[in-house]
């Protein structure tokens, strides 16, 4: 009866630890199907609550409660929702929170970005950075490289890439270094600029990340902090500087002592196939 499920859904969706509802009118043989369909959507658009609904033999539309052929699909659409909802919420904490430290002090940053806009202004067409060039932008965010540079037998080699997106804005990837770089393709991205918080979310799904868990502490921990110095560094450049398309770090060696780049390339887009300074589709100020 169509005050049955008054009763039974107005309770619960009155509990505060019921966040949303699906509900199953299904009799051997469909009657008052429409009182009960007429039931639900009244409750719903009393409470605010998500419901979804399977109704069978139920003819007028609803305007509150979206129905279902089979509960599978009502359940399917409710879990897309909840989706959204945490989606959503993530994107308003981000947009509020607090932008996270920059390693890169201001007299370091502008330095940076001068030079980073040189070489757009003086760059080949291909945008391709040349080798002296290379070390001295990585000089300029206080990143050590030694050319050639491989890890010991036992050592851990990661890749490092920051990348400008016209969308998206910055954006790094980490991955394995060296061969087993290659031989995987295997990279873990985020958004830049980076925090703490979002490096220990890239090692939590880079391979890298399994591979520096293997290290005895405390070497491991120190390999970690010094690759998270590299990957937040790398992601304050792409943030800051729209000219710069990609930096490639690739190895990366890790020990206990320093991250050593041991290859970079870098490219740049030239001023004269500079974008306009429109925003990034996913900034979300203004």
């Amino acid at each position: 009866e169509a005050a049955d499920y008054r009763r039974a859904l107005g309770d619960l969706l009155a509990r505060d630890d019921v966040d949303a509802a699906v509900v199953v009118h299904a009799p051997p043989v469909p009657q008052r199907s429409d009182e009960v369909a007429a039931a639900i959507d009244e409750l719903a658009a009393a409470n605010g609550k998500p419901v979804v609904a399977t109704v069978l033999g139920a003819s007028g539309p609803s305007h509150a409660v979206p129905r279902y052929r089979f509960p599978e699909e009502a359940v399917r659409a409710l879990a897309h929702a909840a989706g959204l909802g945490v989606w959503r919420a993530e994107v308003a904490r981000a947009a509020a929170a607090t932008p996270p430290p920059r390693l890169l002090d201001a007299d370091r940053r502008t330095a940076v970005a001068a030079f980073v806009s040189e070489l757009a202004d003086r760059g080949a067409s291909d945008g391709v950075v040349g080798r002296d060039d290379s070390i001295r932008l990585l000089e300029l965010l206080g990143l050590r490289f030694e050319p050639g540079a491989i890890a010991p037998p036992g050592g851990v080699e990661a890749q490092v890439v920051g990348r400008r997106d016209d969308a998206l804005g910055g954006i790094v990837a980490l991955g394995r270094g060296g061969l087993a770089g290659d031989m995987l393709g295997d990279l873990a991205v985020r958004l830049a600029p980076l925090g703490p918080p979002d490096v220990d979310a890239l090692l939590d799904v880079a391979s890298v990340g399994v591979v520096l868990g293997r290290l005895p502490d405390p070497d491991a921990q120190r390999a970690r902090g010094h690759l998270d110095r590299v990957v937040r560094v790398l992601g304050e450049l792409v943030d800051m500087a729209p000219a710069c398309v990609q930096v490639r770090l690739d190895p990366v060696v890790l020990g206990t002592d320093d991250a050593i780049v041991g290859g970079a390339a870098v490219m740049v887009r030239p001023s004269a196939r500079r974008r306009d300074d429109r925003p990034d589709v996913r900034r979300l100020d203004g």
